[in-house]
């Protein structure tokens, strides 16, 4: 829902005030920690988004993106010959295990491994565990 809204509709979210706007992007952000960002990791995130520039980014980007951008190279996916692991958290609510599982149909020869306790944020909410496979 939100992803379609700000993707259909980018100019009306281009005219909240500069508060609203601030509060939306920090509250998507959040989400993308199942635990929660610790403070500093939340600024960093936040710190792209801030100003003119970023906020209009924000919403461009989410104007810009289109699952038919990536419809085009999927079915080149299964002959990809180099090793591919996918890894994705367990409790990731931008894109869900569902997406990572048909995307792991379309390499059926990848690693897929799922983190347990993570959002979309893996790298913040189970550093530990994602690099032990990526290490791997």
């Amino acid at each position: 829902g939100f992803f379609q809204t700000i993707s259909e509709h980018p100019e009306v979210f281009m005219q909240l005030p500069d508060w609203a706007t601030e509060g939306l992007i920090e509250s998507k952000i959040r989400t993308a920690s199942h635990p929660g960002l610790r403070p500093y990791a939340l600024e960093r995130y936040l710190s792209d988004w801030r100003g003119v520039e970023g906020r209009g980014a924000f919403y461009r980007q989410y104007a810009q993106a289109k699952e038919a951008h990536t419809e085009v190279f999927q079915e080149r996916l299964a002959a990809m010959s180099i090793p591919v692991r996918i890894i994705w958290g367990q409790e990731d609510q931008w894109l869900p295990i569902e997406y990572a599982q048909r995307l792991h149909g379309l390499m059926p020869r990848a690693e897929f491994a799922v983190i347990g306790g993570a959002g979309h944020a893996v790298q913040e909410d189970s550093p530990g565990q994602l690099l032990s496979y990526l290490m791997a």
